[in-house]
């Protein structure tokens, strides 16, 4: 009951505007809520016409923003399979994973631990693990990887070195839906999402943890 008070005065304060976030141009999307309601992530709106658009994890409680998202933002609806993922929240509520998918993977995978006034770290679990498995994969498979790289050539930031990289979270690290460390992840490449006929076709997996530190660690890898 308790909790469900919490989040009713936090999205009331939301609506009224009785607090100083979320800043012009943003919202608190109700799906990014903590369980307890004291935090939450703020969202750009599509009209937001500022070139410095960004995520951030806030708390209701103080009004302050703890840290911003250090990743490509989701915004307050869906567009062009870009979508805010709900968070997954530890039990205590100091850790969390933070999602924005896109079409082929995530766009966004960043593991934040923090208290009440500030983050202790941020990882970016798609960037790291996006290299990981492109440097094992070069080093298993280099001509191919070449020439894979060469047909994709083109294809965007969203796509490094022209390949689809998807970065999961392991369902074997959460309990009751609460998030835990060491977590677990699992990361996919593939060179052609579409089976394209006569592509240059390349794909590799690997496992790893991130542990409760932050650091992150290789489990497994192979072609596939």
């Amino acid at each position: 009951m308790k909790s469900l008070l919490v989040l009713f005065l936090a999205l009331i304060s939301i609506k009224t505007g009785l607090a100083t976030l979320p800043p012009k141009g943003y919202t608190i999307p109700e799906e990014t809520l903590s369980p307890s309601g004291q935090y939450g992530f703020t969202a750009p709106f599509l009209t937001n016409e500022s070139r410095n658009i960004f995520n951030s994890l806030v708390s209701l409680k103080t009004k302050k923003i703890i840290t911003k998202v250090f990743a490509r933002p989701g915004f307050d609806h869906p567009i062009n399979h870009i979508k805010i993922v709900s968070p997954r929240w530890s039990k205590d509520e100091t850790l969390v994973l933070w999602k924005v998918d896109g079409k082929w993977a995530p766009l966004s995978l960043v593991l934040i631990r923090f208290n009440e006034t500030q983050a202790v770290w941020q990882r970016d679990l798609l960037t790291l693990f996006q290299k990981k498995i492109l440097a094992y994969t070069k080093i298993a498979a280099p001509k191919k990887y070449e020439k894979a790289k060469q047909w994709n050539r083109g294809c965007g930031s969203a796509y490094p070195d022209g390949f689809t990289i998807d970065v999961e979270e392991s369902s074997t690290s959460f309990k009751n839906q609460f998030i835990d460390l060491p977590l677990t992840i699992h990361v996919t490449l593939t060179s052609d999402p579409k089976k394209i006929e006569n592509s240059p076709r390349l794909e590799s997996e690997m496992d790893g943890i991130v542990d409760q530190n932050g650091e992150v660690k290789i489990l497994n890898f192979h072609l596939i």
